[in-house]
């Protein structure tokens, strides 16, 4: 009875078209939600605004198969689906006017609410810098400019300027713009007091990397946004394997430069890496860069897409996680002490296990995760990327809260 029934409810729903009006409704809602990728980049819209446009999406949907179900289109007119066997649609009733208001109200307040919302959530123009509007100790790491032949050498660039980020960014009185803010504008021809503007620091710190064979040449320039001028600005000519000591070289003169402003006196070099092997190193910056880019794709901000513009389907990401986790294995064998690239290993098996298709290798990803956690947080019990990791893998919530006070002091 309840199969006839189920059957009888299908054949109806084909009659009214209504499969045919969620179709029409699913491609549209797919158009609608890639137009919105493309262009909230290009209106500085945070890519977390998408999901607004997702919940319009999904809270219009059953007013779209309400409507596909007792309404049609003819003639340029809505009128009420025609009963089986009627050749014509049967005229609209006061009751079907005050339906169809109701339902465009509220798709209209569904769809100022969401503009609104989009609205609030854009990146605000900043305006003119000063004094009073600006914290001076305050500064950005921009991404590096890759100068090398080899375009692929470019997650050099960026993990130079990051490590400069993160050893700045352990100095308590500096306030030190986060990564995927100054990040955003890698690429972007934008003026400098604009960029300042919009991350709202006094201090900019840019540079460019060329690597040619075993030869390294490293620029880094510190500018005050307020004036305009160079505070400081550097030259370094030196082997691939002096890399660390350019770093904690460039720290110690931005904070040295910044002395008078900061209160602060550098005597030694700030660490700059959790380890000093060159190719322990650049496979870790190497696995980063596999897993930045189609992380790009996948969650927006960025990131490749394939040779005919769609997304990586899943088993071309599994393999790129695959790729990143080989290289951050090989980053551990060559320094079994390398902290943060036991992190790494550790987040890349974890996300990696929700695109392994068998189930069996799945929970195997899983538990690997949670074993290399451990070890990443035994071999760096300090690293705030061992600890943040380990708080985002617990089950435990009161293990969860203590991991994240020890990561955030």
């Amino acid at each position: 009875m309840a199969h006839s029934r189920l059957t009888g409810a299908v054949e109806e729903a084909r009659r009214r078209n209504v499969f045919r009006d969620v179709g029409l409704y699913v491609v549209g809602a797919w158009v609608l939600l890639q137009v919105a990728e493309i262009a909230f980049p290009a209106l500085d819209i945070p890519e977390g605004s998408l999901r607004y446009v997702w919940a319009g999406v999904l809270i219009v949907f059953p007013i779209a198969v309400f409507f596909g179900w007792r309404y049609e289109i003819a003639a340029g007119r809505i009128k009420r689906t025609r009963r089986a066997g009627d050749e014509v649609g049967r005229p609209l009733r006061r009751a079907d006017h005050l339906i169809l208001t109701a339902l465009s109200g509220t798709v209209a307040a569904l769809t100022i609410g969401l503009v609104v919302e989009i609205a609030a959530s854009r990146t605000p123009t900043a305006g003119p810098l000063s004094l009073a509007d600006v914290n001076p100790a305050s500064i950005a790491v921009l991404p590096f400019v890759n100068m090398s032949p080899d375009p692929d050498n470019e997650y050099l660039a960026d993990g130079i300027a990051e490590e400069l980020l993160n050893a700045l960014a352990g100095i308590a009185e500096l306030r030190v713009t986060a990564r995927t803010s100054s990040f955003a504008f890698k690429g972007r021809a934008v003026d400098i007091r604009t960029i300042a503007a919009k991350l709202g620091v006094a201090h900019v710190l840019e540079g460019s990397v060329r690597a040619s064979g075993d030869k390294l040449r490293i620029t880094a320039q510190l500018i005050d946004s307020r004036e305009g001028t160079h505070k400081w600005s550097e030259t370094y000519d030196r082997d691939m394997q002096d890399v660390f000591a350019i770093q904690d070289d460039i720290t110690k003169n931005v904070v040295s430069a910044l002395a008078t402003t900061l209160g602060v006196t550098v005597e030694q070099p700030i660490p700059s890496g959790s380890t000093r092997n060159m190719q322990a190193y650049t496979h870790f910056l190497r696995g980063n860069q596999i897993i930045r880019n189609f992380s790009g794709v996948l969650f927006g901000g960025g990131g490749t897409l394939d040779s005919e513009g769609q997304r990586p389907s899943a088993e071309q990401v599994m393999a790129w996680y695959l790729e990143a986790i080989a290289h951050y294995r090989s980053a551990i064998e060559l320094d079994p002490q390398f902290g943060d690239a036991y992190s790494a290993l550790a987040s890349a098996y974890f996300w990696g296990a929700g695109y392994e298709p068998d189930p069996d290798a799945r929970k195997e990803m899983r538990m690997m995760s949670r074993s290399i956690r451990e070890k990443a947080v035994s071999v760096s019990p300090d690293s705030y990327e061992g600890l943040r990791l380990a708080a985002g893998l617990s089950d435990d919530y009161e293990e969860k809260r203590a991991l994240l006070r020890q990561a955030i002091e």
